[in-house]
């Protein structure tokens, strides 16, 4: 039996702008690291044998603080947890990219439509068969105890997708928080057995509201 906990990073600037962030690779915003802390002040007492890491620094920056609070444990990097890439969209205000693409933006939200990818970027599809090569290793690695696996909101959700035989196009259905905690068992023979998903309770309800306040000032 495998015990992994998957990490949605913490929040960078992009994600309180409301932007499309995939491939773009920013840092965390100073509440992103508050966030990122909190969240391994949290799993101190979880071990964990070992970190894998999207190579993002959103990602990498998460992964490390968790490993900071666990003394000598591993992060290893796994470009295939990187976020899907968003072509066109990558980085453009949500607000104007549908302003500017909203036949396309429309198409892209309907929960109906399974794979699909921006003109430039990556297919869901693709996206997701990446993500279980990645989780299929990590499970076949030798070894036992728990594996954290940080990576990114839109990977995370295809795969819950995946898991509940939804279309992929509901992958916001079930895409975790910032600098959540899903904790899935993976049993030798049975299907993943998901034991909590987008866990924040250890994030204060006062680091909640300044978040929010930073969206709502923001133009």
């Amino acid at each position: 039996m495998n015990h992994l906990l998957f990490v949605r990073h913490a929040v960078t600037a992009d994600n309180l702008a409301y932007r499309f962030i995939g491939r773009r690779d920013t840092s965390l915003h100073p509440l992103g690291f508050e966030q990122a802390e909190c969240l391994a002040t949290r799993l101190q007492t979880q071990p964990i044998s070992y970190i894998v890491s999207s190579p993002l620094q959103r990602a990498w920056q998460t992964a490390t603080a968790i490993a900071d609070k666990q003394g000598a444990c591993p992060v290893l990097q796994d470009d295939r947890l990187a976020e899907i890439d968003l072509g066109i969209m990558d980085g453009l205000s949500m607000f104007t990219a549908y302003e500017q693409y909203k036949e396309l933006i429309d198409h892209a939200l309907d929960e109906h439509v399974s794979d699909f990818a921006f003109p430039g970027g990556e297919r869901r599809s693709h996206a997701l068969r990446r993500m279980m090569a990645a989780i299929q290793d990590i499970v076949q690695r030798p070894g036992t105890g728990t594996v954290c696996v940080v990576t990114h909101g839109a990977m995370l959700g295809l795969w819950r997708c995946h898991l509940e035989n939804h279309p992929l196009g509901a992958f916001q259905k079930w895409q975790p928080s910032h600098a959540s905690i899903s904790e899935v068992v993976f049993p030798s023979t049975d299907s993943p057995q998901v034991v909590r998903w987008s866990d924040t309770a250890h994030l204060p309800e006062s680091l909640t509201r300044s978040i929010q306040q930073v969206r709502e000032r923001l133009p």
